[in-house]
């Protein structure tokens, strides 16, 4: 849980300092750790979007979406299906 935190931590405070390669690299290291953790996800999509990477972002999407199915028998969060909208459309990543 400690690890965890840290990566969301460490990937949030990269995105807030206009990094978002060491924010991929500590959201991705989450979503490895757990593919359950939404928002982890939602960290590695706003990096991707930030380094204008849409279609790496709709497949974290994807994936998750498939594994939020099959464990949980749940869909993303609006706040997941948010960011899903921006990198299809193209429009800011929206900020939560």
């Amino acid at each position: 849980a400690l690890r965890r935190r840290v990566r969301h931590a460490l990937a949030a405070a990269a995105l807030a300092d206009g990094d978002p390669g060491t924010a991929e690299e500590a959201a991705r290291a989450a979503v490895a750790a757990d593919p359950l953790d939404e928002e982890a996800a939602r960290l590695l999509m706003r990096a991707l979007l930030d380094r204008a990477l849409p279609a790496e972002a709709l497949r974290v999407h994807a994936s998750l979406r498939r594994a939020l199915a099959d464990e949980l028998g749940s869909d993303p969060a609006p706040a997941t299906q948010r960011l899903h909208a921006a990198a299809l459309t193209g429009a800011p990543a929206p900020v939560d």
